[in-house]
């Protein structure tokens, strides 16, 4: 069984992906903080004024990192994923999870 991860390596995210590895070791994960870590400036811009400012860039960085297809998606990250990215990933996908 293959299983995509896909939110933020820190806290719950963290430990729901640790939940995930002791239940099935083929797990691949997309870390979605790395990015905003990455340049401080977006990451503001993200949380206080606009989210939807991001959406295809995101919607791009996780679509070019899935390159065949898996049997669970859990998605934990709910305030970068969004119902055209979900529309998207169901065709890669048996199931999706996503915890909110």
């Amino acid at each position: 069984m293959k299983i995509l991860f896909i939110g933020r390596m820190k806290a719950a995210g963290l430990s729901h992906y640790k939940a995930l590895k002791r239940i099935n070791k083929k797990v691949d994960s997309i870390d979605l903080g790395k990015f905003f870590l990455k340049y401080k400036f977006f990451s503001i811009i993200f949380y206080h004024i606009s989210p939807n400012i991001f959406v295809l860039l995101i919607n791009y960085l996780i679509l070019k990192k899935i390159n065949q297809n898996y049997d669970l998606i859990y998605v934990t990250a709910a305030d970068y994923v969004g119902g055209s990215l979900i529309k998207k990933l169901k065709k890669k996908t048996k199931k999706i999870i996503a915890f909110i």
